[in-house]
């Protein structure tokens, strides 16, 4: 299967130009696409089996990442000097948000004890951190003989 990576959508002219073609094996479902800051690069982070593969523009593959210490990713963004991506996903007692070098180095930014889904998007100015976070977590009472 090849998934096909465009430049804008615009309304009344359609969709752009193709930016390239990526060959993916049809059985994964979980997957997203993230350009590097830098506009040459495309990280294709596969959720199911936690890697990420890194493309040119061209479509060549140039780097392959395996993510130790997290399953199920969810989320992911570059690192403003295009030399690491910050990427969440599953861990035994909730999800991670990891800053994962293309050597495949990880440091850990922060561990959420609760089954919530985190994530980090870098300022413009490359000075602060977005972190987000959504989850599902509620009180319930119960009342009797209302």
């Amino acid at each position: 299967m090849v998934r096909r990576l465009s430049s804008r959508l615009s309304i009344l002219k359609g969709p752009g130009a193709v930016l390239t073609r990526i060959a993916m094996d049809p059985n994964i479902e979980n997957w997203s696409a993230y350009f590097s800051p830098d506009g040459t690069r495309v990280a294709l982070v596969l959720g199911v089996n936690s890697g990420i593969k890194i493309f040119t523009l061209g479509g060549k593959l140039v780097n392959e990442v395996q993510v130790k210490g997290l399953t199920g990713l969810t989320s992911s963004a570059w690192v403003p000097d295009g030399k690491a991506l910050y990427v969440s996903g599953h861990v035994p007692w909730g999800y991670a948000l990891l800053q994962v070098s293309l050597d495949g180095q990880t440091h850990p930014i922060i561990e959420n004890h609760a089954p919530d889904l985190a994530g980090a998007v870098p300022s413009p100015d490359v000075r602060h951190l977005d972190l987000f976070a959504a989850g599902d977590n509620g009180n319930i009472r119960m009342m009797e003989n209302f």
